[in-house]
């Protein structure tokens, strides 16, 4: 199914591995609450939220090269991993240039001008068809 606004983000949770254990036999590992933050328009990581003693964390991954650093977000979100994943999505975006914000917000909505150009377009051409029927 096809979205007329695109996400910002999703949530890209850790697959289910299957371990073989040493003394024989496999341990299967369903899934842990951590949680990747992925960027909709690259499709890259650009944060975690990670859950620790009955709470959520939230860490983004700085942009800058020369600073390869995982931060953690201050906060306190409690069971709320939803509000974690935005606050690691805010701090990123903020950290982008102006240019790469709104190339990402016109991404974002394009869809969206793309419908209301052709409701005015055909509105348009229906109007000229009706004055060209009338005089005709």
């Amino acid at each position: 199914m096809n979205t007329i606004v695109q996400r910002k983000y999703f949530l890209e949770t850790t697959p289910i591995r299957v371990v073989d254990l040493e003394n024989g036999g496999k341990k299967t590992e369903m899934h842990a609450l951590h949680m990747r933050v992925v960027d909709c328009y690259t499709g890259l990581p650009v944060g975690m939220v990670a859950h620790t003693n009955k709470k959520f964390q939230a860490i983004y991954f700085l942009a800058d090269k020369k600073k390869n650093e995982v931060n953690e977000i201050d906060g306190e979100w409690g069971p709320r991993f939803d509000q974690a994943s935005l606050a690691v999505w805010n701090t990123y975006s903020k950290s982008l240039p102006l240019h790469d914000r709104v190339r990402r917000w016109v991404w974002r909505w394009l869809a969206v001008g793309w419908l209301l150009l052709g409701t005015v377009l055909g509105g348009l051409t229906s109007f000229l068809v009706n004055i060209l029927a009338g005089l005709a």
